[in-house]
């Protein structure tokens, strides 16, 4: 458990609830663990099980001191506080249920999460207190939270005894506020989630701090259903499963002066509006110079949210010091896999982030892979692409269902590409002179697919006296000597075979990736061997060190002598970019060797191609 030493950030909405993960690595499903952590009565010492969370109709007594529970909200640490009385033999094992009373299609047999009211070794009375261990503020599912006083007998979930609203506004106002680019340099996307489909979504913008806002565009709202989803469990509705995820509002904020400050509000004038924020509209086309970050498997929170929460404040502190050109991050984003409140958590977690700068975002495995049978809106065949499956001929591939079904659907919802390509799978666009390129590693990109001959002609396209920097973002490596990744390994000598001979003929630059849970940077590299004049060669960055379980085995040279550096922790990279060279650092977000987080553990300049 993490004490709630201080508040959250701004924006922030995280829950204990979603904070823990059990296991994981970066080919496998990760495991949510219970909402209230160790204290869980589905922990994994508890002889109660999920399927036992089952209760009896409502049995409020009718007598002059029937039971009764209140809940309150501790302001300095968003922590729940549950208080009952007059309740009637009380035992050791009742529990306290956290659930919401207003979902239609949920039963009284389905709650986020349970913990002892009694915590253990304490004396069992009829009247109590017990402080939820949540830490922190609940996430805005747009729903009524209640908690409930359950009769147990430690193995089975009995009678509600009684159960308490838990007052708020959840809704309403805008949530999860985030930016992305679209193919003009006079625009920018803004998307934001609500409970509310209408009236119609607005942004309301200044290039004034505080107003007014004179400038005003309007947008298009859209939501998705559990039927939507490939396969189960993300299509099974529930409070750890698919819940209603609200309405996503578009709105294109148009004729934006280039390279200026934008101060902005968005909502409508029914439901209110969101708190002023600000974003740096683009560079002119003819611009040659641009800060950035990137980094990807954020996967809140592996184990408590502290390492995403401490990664995003640093991240803050980078953009507010002028990486705010965009940031990439190319795919396994918050590793929801079906579990619908994990989107909403770490959607307010990078609010501060994505509500800053254009955060271009491709899916990984942890958002797209998966095994229904139906069509989804990327246009693959249906099941996905499986390369070690059917007929094709690869016996490498190691697509498989680390989606849970989910398939791409809340991805595509909430993201988008430029509208160059293929949504948000793949696309491109330029800025400050470099031509960033995100592909979707998890559909087939072998030579003569559709995205291949897309990237084919992508790259062929770039003029590089006017755009000098190729920058290429995926989710899976090419290049890796990551031990214990048999599979990954694998894969990556495909991606060789099939891709690398274009990245040498447009001469690509710098190719970012995740996957692997780790920091590695090759040496400009071509075919497994360093370039002799070490520039005629792709560098390979993994950076899949944004907070998910980082990797244990180290690494070898047995995969090729391209590594030039490599860790198993956790960082980001920021990229300085001019026209005669990219410099790169990344950015631990660890302390280490009496260090403390925040310092730079590895740079390098990337220079031209000859």
């Amino acid at each position: 458990m993490v004490a709630a030493r201080r508040p959250p950030p701004s924006g922030l909405l995280l829950v204990l609830a979603a904070c823990l993960f059990a296991g994981g690595y970066a080919g496998g499903a990760y495991v949510h663990a219970p909402w209230f952590g160790e204290e869980s009565i589905f922990g994994p010492s508890s002889v109660l099980h999920e399927r036992n969370l089952g209760f009896s109709s409502l049995s409020f007594a009718a007598k002059a001191l029937a039971p009764a529970l209140s809940v309150s909200v501790l302001a300095e640490s968003g922590t729940i506080q549950a208080t009952w009385s007059n309740v009637e033999h009380p035992t050791a094992k009742d529990v306290l249920v956290l659930t919401c009373s207003d979902q239609p299609e949920w039963s009284l047999n389905e709650g986020f999460d349970a913990v002892l009211a009694t915590p253990l070794g304490h004396k069992v009375e009829s009247s109590g207190s017990r402080l939820l261990p949540n830490r922190t503020i609940l996430p805005d599912l747009r729903c009524q939270y209640v908690v409930r006083y359950v009769r147990s007998d430690g193995e089975h979930i009995g009678s509600i005894v009684a159960e308490a609203k838990l007052h708020q506004e959840f809704g309403l106002r805008p949530k999860q506020v985030h930016l992305a680019f679209t193919q003009a340099h006079s625009e920018m996307l803004v998307t934001w989630v609500s409970g509310h489909e209408s009236p119609a979504p607005q942004v309301r913008w200044s290039t004034a701090k505080g107003g007014p806002y004179t400038q005003v565009n309007n947008g298009t709202s859209s939501t998705y259903k559990a039927l939507d989803m490939c396969n189960a469990p993300a299509n099974t509705t529930g409070p750890t499963k698919f819940i209603d995820p609200g309405y996503f509002h578009r709105v294109v904020v148009t004729n934006l002066p280039a390279a200026t400050t934008i101060y902005y509000v968005v909502g409508n004038g029914v439901h209110g509006w969101s708190e002023e924020t600000s974003f740096r509209s683009r560079l002119l086309p003819t611009a040659d110079a641009v800060k950035f970050i990137m980094y990807a498997d954020q996967a809140l929170p592996v184990p408590l949210f502290e390492k995403a929460w401490r990664m995003t404040k640093q991240v803050v502190n980078d953009i507010n010091a002028g990486y705010n050109g965009f940031l990439l991050h190319p795919g396994d984003l918050g590793y929801a896999e079906g579990s619908g409140a994990v989107w909403d958590v770490w959607g307010g977690l990078v609010e501060s982030i994505t509500s800053r700068v254009a955060y271009e975002v491709t899916v990984g495995n942890h958002e797209y892979d998966h095994v229904g049978l139906k069509r989804e809106s990327s246009g693959a065949p249906p099941g996905g692409w499986h390369p070690q499956n059917g007929k094709s001929p690869e016996p490498w591939g190691n697509m498989g269902d680390d989606s849970q079904g989910e398939c791409g659907v809340p991805t595509v919802a909430r993201f988008n590409g430029t509208g160059n390509g293929n949504g948000v799978f793949w696309y491109s666009f330029n800025e400050g002179g470099i031509h960033v390129i995100q592909l979707s590693s998890e559909h087939d990109w072998r030579l003569g697919s559709r995205q291949y001959t897309w990237l084919a002609q992508d790259l062929q396209a770039v003029n590089r006296k006017v755009t000098p920097w190729i920058v290429l973002a995926t989710h899976r490596m090419m290049y890796t000597t990551q031990l214990d990744e048999t599979d990954d390994y694998k894969v990556s000598l495909g991606f060789r075979e099939n891709v690398e001979p274009l990245l040498k003929k447009y001469k690509v630059n710098l190719m970012l990736v995740g996957h692997q849970h780790s920091y590695e940077r090759s040496c400009p590299v071509y075919n497994g061997t360093c370039v002799p004049d070490r520039v005629s060669g792709t560098t390979h960055m993994v950076v899949g060190s944004a907070g998910a379980t980082r990797e244990k085995g180290g690494f070898s040279p047995k995969f090729g002598n391209f590594s030039e550096k490599h860790l198993d922790d956790y960082g980001y990279i920021r990229v300085d970019a001019n026209r005669t060279r990219l410099h790169v650092d990344f950015v631990r977000t660890n302390k280490h060797d009496h260090i403390p987080a925040g310092q730079v553990w590895d740079s390098v300049d990337i220079l031209p191609w000859p």
